[in-house]
């Protein structure tokens, strides 16, 4: 199975294919020269005539890559400009899947995913930054948005799943950025994964012009940190 996102791992893909709201787009020609695709994308306008989606594969100034579809999708539950998982194959069937491409695709089906953005303030306000248990917490960076992937243990659904910068590391080159995850009922709940993209725009177009950020998360062995910059890298220490 191809993975058309070098950070969508196979749990991502095995999480859109177990889920019961992955909604169809009109019947499966059951084509078996092609592949399905699955892609983190935005949805930038829908029409009578279809959808158009695009993504980036990288940082900031990576490709943008735009796939249009004759199959709409239903924008009361996705607006235009919110993020959501598409599966589809290229309606050219010549068209190499070996790399990212633009072009004209047929949707097979598509699920959303939790939409938000970044978030600012300090310990106080956002109860000392403390969070319950995230497991198998995977995240990496396409264009603006930062996109997560975890676990967490759930009755219903989380109280909080939010993404704040530490307004006391501002003048940092790095600041610190904090997901915060609150369950309903740990005791009860039940592990549950969920997909997520963060719009950080407000973040790039600061002023103070960051190299990148640091995401922290409570996992299992206490907290766990990724460094990202500019360009979308996952660096072990902040680039100088």
């Amino acid at each position: 199975m191809l993975k058309t996102l070098k950070k969508l791992t196979a749990a991502a893909v095995a999480v859109i294919l177990a889920c019961t709201a992955l909604t169809s787009c009109g019947d499966d020609d059951n084509n078996p020269q092609q592949s399905y695709l699955y892609q983190l994308v935005t949805l930038d306008s829908t029409s009578d005539a279809g959808c158009k989606f695009s993504f980036q594969t990288g940082g900031l100034a990576s490709p943008v890559y735009t796939l249009t579809a004759a199959q709409r999708v239903d924008t009361t539950k996705v607006k235009i400009g919110e993020r959501l998982m598409i599966v589809y194959t290229y309606a050219n069937q010549n068209i190499s899947i070996t790399k990212p491409q633009s072009g004209e695709v047929n949707l097979h089906g598509y699920q959303q995913v939790l939409n938000g953005k970044i978030q600012y303030g300090t310990s106080g306000e956002f109860g000392g930054f403390t969070s319950h248990t995230l497991m198998n917490v995977y995240a990496w960076v396409t264009g603006p948005w930062l996109n997560i992937q975890a676990t967490g243990v759930v009755k219903r659904e989380a109280k909080q799943f939010e993404l704040v910068m530490d307004e006391t590391t501002r003048g940092e080159q790095y600041p610190t950025v904090y997901l915060l995850f609150t369950s309903d009922d740990e005791i009860d709940g039940v592990a549950r994964t969920v997909i997520s993209s963060f719009d950080m725009e407000s973040f790039w177009n600061d002023p103070a012009n960051y190299k990148g950020f640091t995401l922290k998360v409570a996992n299992q062995n206490g907290q766990h940190e990724w460094t990202f910059n500019r360009e979308g890298v996952e660096t072990i220490k902040p680039v100088s």
